[in-house]
């Protein structure tokens, strides 16, 4: 099943987020959260995000809410 344009769209600005909190890099993020590493640039490029995917996505981002931010995020932040 494929999902809406908002929601795709929610949830590109909440990875967002999510990256500039914890420093990871948009390849490492597709790696570690559905096994694509370029999945960031597909989804901004226009291409679709499916219910499983999305799932993936959200796990991921959810099981890593509590992580410190890293030193590279600290160190942008205060710049």
């Amino acid at each position: 099943m494929l999902l809406a344009m908002s929601t795709k769209d929610e949830l590109l600005n909440e990875i967002d987020r999510f990256l500039k909190r914890t420093g990871i890099a948009p390849t490492r993020f597709g790696e570690e959260s559905c096994g694509e590493r370029s999945i960031l640039k597909r989804l901004r490029r226009g291409g679709k995000l499916t219910t499983d995917t999305y799932d993936r996505i959200k796990s991921y981002m959810h099981a890593r809410r509590n992580e410190r931010p890293s030193r590279r995020a600290e160190i942008q932040s205060a710049a």
